[in-house]
């Protein structure tokens, strides 16, 4: 498989296997190794000491938060957040409906329903009369197991009470509870997460071979019997439900010395009390994004404390937690691959054909550059390739990018690559002028950090691997020297994000594989990728040659374009090593016959560049490809690929740029960013009438939702509406962020 999780001996045996594959009809003598060259925070800087200092502490954005907790008086409100996989309902009414007006949507209301006696669990049918006046715990779970329109799966939800019901019934409108005097804090979830659980004789996992789930669960025998894993894991979460996160305060800090970013997440709960005095359980929530990378070894990061696995899949991945705090530490060691950077070669003495072929074609290409010198992408390749020309070749390219970079580049509209191309046009020509003069508007060029959250931890909607980890290095080098540490600290702490999304893109499908059906009964082959992921509730996206069938753009096919950083590539090098290779030999056995040197520095580059950076290969196989390389293509890409060759005919090493230092104050996060809640973890809330087109006027009671799934008449799937009243529509409605992780939605109970 192209994206597996590896055992340290599956990688072995994957690099041994490799090492015999050909690619491009070049015999490898190689595999790469996976072996991380360690940072040395010690040896001479280039870019010397600071100059500037950081502030001890940055404010928070007063967008993402409420002024006041007025509306915790609401009648009726929903709090949803991404920092759980349940829902909180309060209301001060004496009556909620739940799962209600699904058959609007051509899907039945649950089918059973049970709760904890003395005696054990009960189980109900719908449309049973049910007495309540036995309930030890305070817990009610409803599931649908072959209920109407439920044909290929089904989704047990628990609802835990904060208040004893003097009255309940199950029919097809859903479920009805009445209290003596409010219902109070009520709080949904579902069981299994975003799992989809099989129903009798409709076995998915079965009919497509795929391996069987870790935990059996079989719904349509629960009528008879309900087994220990679902009544362990009810037990479980109504503990934790009493101390249910609304609010994740993070703050970082950066240690030079050490080349880490530590990202502190400090957890705020709403404590619930109820009338069976549940026990509490304090469990501090890990963002699944991060969690799924940091469950594969190689990943760079460490926690203060240790985290188990709840085995709740999400759209995300999985749902860590940390038992027991309020508080924990996650620590990336990843920020030398921005302190230090890839040398350049003092002489060029090799004589193979090859790399004289290379270097002449850099000295040819700097003689007279096409018009590729005066585009972002192009220019950067220019000022890379200096090292390697005679002084007058240097002065002239020195002499035209200066006079673009001072000229139409800050002036373009096009900001894509813009700041990679700036620190490298500074960095190799020692002109840091026009970063100083334009360090304001290079500044909003920095945007990564507000399309960043806490489930997706990275930034939203990018497909490409090329470009954003690179922005904020070349932002975070850049920051340095205009001694603005403040956003030197603040790039760092987003590139380790990043890196983490990277991570999950590589490693990450065959953990949504492993759980399909996913967002559609269509499955999912092997050859799929986590392209990236969407904050409406959908997650990481799956993407492949033939999946889905339907899909109109292939976004796996956008994963490399701009991929042109070669301290970025380190990255991979060291840490995703067995899934890089095997990726870049399958892009190889599928790739175009000019996909081998066809390179557009703004697009997709060559598989000769991606080879060098990803894979390095100092044995020769790409040099030796250069004595029958075409010569087409803009000036930049061939460029680019005469420098991928001549790097891998050297040994690697690395530059020192930023100094070691002591570690800096905790400051805020993406919380500083004038940006919006993100609340979706699991289940979103959509709000219209039942049945109506979202369109229509008036307020109404929220339902909850899989926005990536469709019922039969074509609507996002549906949990049913919420509603404290048993007939009517809300007077007014409203929704406002608490925080940065959630918001809370209020409706006005009309009077009678």
């Amino acid at each position: 498989m192209i994206y597996c999780r590896l055992q340290p001996l599956v990688r072995s045996l994957i690099l041994a296997v490799a090492v015999m594959l050909s690619s491009l009809g070049c015999k490898r003598d190689a595999a790469p190794s996976g072996e991380r060259t360690p940072p040395n925070p010690g040896s001479p800087a280039l870019y010397g000491s600071p100059t500037g200092t950081a502030s001890t502490s940055i404010a928070r954005s007063a967008a993402l938060a409420t002024t006041n907790d007025s509306w915790a008086s609401n009648s009726f409100y929903i709090i949803h957040t991404e920092l759980s996989p349940a829902t909180l309902v309060h209301s001060s009414s004496r009556h909620l409906s739940l799962f209600s007006g699904m058959t609007n949507h051509g899907i039945g209301a649950p089918k059973f329903v049970a709760w904890a006696t003395a005696a054990g669990p009960r189980t109900f049918k719908r449309g049973e009369k049910l007495d309540v006046s036995v309930m030890a715990e305070g817990w009610v779970l409803v599931w649908w197991a072959g209920a109407e329109g439920w044909t290929n799966w089904d989704c047990p939800w628990v609802v835990y009470l904060q208040h004893k019901p003097d009255r309940m019934s199950l029919d097809d409108d859903g479920l009805h509870l009445d209290f003596a005097k409010q219902a109070g804090h009520v709080v949904m979830l579902p069981v299994y997460g975003y799992e989809k659980l099989m129903l009798e004789g409709a076995d998915y996992r079965a009919m497509h071979k795929l391996p069987e789930a870790k935990v059996k669960v079989k719904t349509w025998e629960w009528p008879t019997v309900i087994t220990r894993d679902p009544l362990t894991r009810i037990r479980y979460w109504a503990a934790v439900t009493r101390e249910f996160p609304i609010y994740s305060e993070e703050s970082f800090s950066v240690d030079r010395a050490k080349d880490t970013v530590t990202i502190r997440s400090k957890i705020h709960r709403r404590p619930i009390a109820d009338d069976w005095r549940t026990r509490r359980i304090k469990l501090a929530p890990i963002s699944p994004t991060l969690a799924l990378a940091a469950k594969d070894r190689e990943f760079p990061v460490r926690f203060s404390e240790r985290w188990f696995d709840l085995e709740m899949p999400t759209p995300f991945g999985p749902y860590l937690g940390i038992e027991g705090v309020d508080e924990f530490d996650a620590t990336f060691p990843v920020l030398h691959y921005i302190n230090e950077t890839e040398s350049s070669p003092a002489a060029l003495t090799d004589t193979n054909a090859g790399v004289a072929l290379a270097r002449d074609t850099i000295r040819k290409l700097a003689v007279q550059p096409d018009a590729s010198l005066r585009s972002v992408h192009g220019a950067a390749w220019f000022a890379k390739a200096l090292p390697y020309l005679e002084p007058g070749q240097r002065s002239n390219v020195v002499a035209q990018l200066r006079s673009f970079v001072h000229g139409e580049a800050l002036a373009s509209r096009d900001h894509s690559g813009l700041l990679e191309m700036l620190w490298a046009y500074a960095h190799f020509t020692g002109d840091w002028e026009v970063v100083r003069e334009r360090w304001p508007m290079v500044k909003q060029l920095f945007s990564t950090p507000w399309q960043m959250q806490w489930a997706g931890f990275g930034r939203s909607g990018d497909r490409s691997n090329g470009d954003i980890a690179a922005h904020c290095a070349a932002f975070a080098r850049m920051a340095y020297k205009m001694g603005d540490m403040d956003s030197y600290h603040y790039a760092n702490y987003a590139f380790a994000r990043q890196l983490t999304t990277l991570a999950v893109r590589q490693l990450g499908a065959e953990y949504f594989r492993a759980h399909q059906p996913w967002h559609s009964m269509e499955v999912m082959d092997e050859e799929v990728f986590a392209t990236g992921y969407q904050t409406d509730g959908g997650g990481w996206q799956l993407d492949g040659p033939k999946y889905p069938a339907q899909a109109t753009t292939r976004r796996f096919s956008q994963r490399w374009e701009r991929f042109n950083d070669a301290d970025v590539a380190r990255f991979y090098r060291e840490c995703l090593a067995a899934g890089i290779y095997s990726e870049v030999h399958w892009l190889q056995q599928r790739a175009r016959p000019d996909a081998t040197w066809q390179n557009d520095p703004a697009g997709m580059p060559s598989l000769v560049q991606l080879r060098s950076l990803l894979l390095y290969e100092p044995d020769g196989a790409l040099a030796a490809l250069a004595e029958d390389a075409p010569t087409t293509g803009p000036a930049s890409g061939q460029l680019a690929n005469a420098l991928s060759i001549l790097r891998t005919r050297r040994t690697t090493t690395f530059e020192r740029l930023i100094p070691p230092g002591s570690p800096s104050p905790f400051v805020a996060g993406l919380e500083r960013e004038d940006s919006v809640a993100n609340s979706t973890l699991i289940v979103s809330s959509h709000q219209n009438q039942s049945g109506a087109p979202a369109t229509t006027a008036g307020p109404a009671w929220p339902q909850l939702t899989w926005p990536a799934w469709k019922t039969p008449t074509g609507a996002r799937w549906t949990f049913g509406h919420i509603r404290p009243i048993r007939v009517g529509q809300p007077t007014a409605s409203t929704t406002l962020p608490l925080n940065w992780n959630s918001q809370v939605q209020s409706c006005e109970i009309p009077k009678n």
